[in-house]
């Protein structure tokens, strides 16, 4: 009878949390920010760590050069150029010719992190004051530096991150961090910064400036910690 408690008591923790959390979202949909119009649209370095073929890879990287924004670069990240993401990146670059591509093979292993050995030989090379750290298994839409560009207009914010949600993918894990994303982090996301006003940051797309970047310890604060943006 006890074991028949426990886990009635589990099962009812759990869908309590999981109704909290669906709360939590569609008041954080409702409650959208006030709309900036007018914001400088100062030129933004993206920097895309890459590590192995990830499913719509070639789909994702293709996504950041249909941007509507007027400056920005890309800068694609890898330790090796027997990594098989290098000839997507290549791919990528030879049919946007007319954008802002660069790709960086330089081994790194300042860091325990494997992602911020990818970062730090980028960030380094970037050309623009504004950075955008965003993941390889990212799409987006022609709107997205111009959506969290405008926030940066506030000198009171720091950096800007995203909610995302899991889409597509086809193997086995794939599905199940879409499970993962879309079931626990983004409702976690809102409850902590909607009721407890506790910001999370999400790494898959992190914007900020390299002074305040820099201002913290930049990458040397993060490189031997494995959630870089916890």
């Amino acid at each position: 009878m006890e074991v028949y408690w426990i886990f009635a008591l589990l099962t009812f923790l759990g869908l309590l949390m999981y109704f909290t959390q669906v709360f939590s979202i569609r008041q954080y949909l409702k409650s959208k920010p006030q709309e900036v119009t007018d914001y400088p649209m100062p030129p933004v370095s993206i920097l895309k760590p890459l590590k192995g073929v990830e499913d719509n890879l070639f789909d994702n990287l293709v996504s950041f050069c249909k941007l509507d924004y007027p400056t920005y670069e890309i800068i694609f990240c890898l330790q090796d150029q027997n990594d098989p993401a290098y000839k997507i990146a290549m791919m990528v670059k030879q049919r946007h010719p007319d954008k802002d591509i660069t790709i960086i093979v330089e081994p790194c292993s300042i860091a325990l992190n494997p992602k911020i050995n990818n970062l730090i030989p980028a960030y380094n090379a970037s050309k623009y004051e504004y950075v955008l750290i965003s993941d390889s298994n990212v799409m987006v839409g022609a709107d997205y530096i111009k959506s969290i560009v405008s926030r940066m207009s506030d000198s009171s914010v720091g950096l800007v991150t995203n909610l995302i949600r899991g889409i597509g993918g086809r193997s086995f894990g794939a599905i199940f961090e879409n499970l993962h994303l879309n079931a626990f982090i983004i409702g976690s996301v809102c409850f902590l910064d909607k009721y407890l006003h506790i910001p999370c940051v999400i790494g898959k797309s992190m914007l900020m400036k390299k002074i305040d970047f820099n201002a913290i310890g930049g990458f040397s604060q993060f490189k031997d910690v494995l959630a870089e943006d916890f």
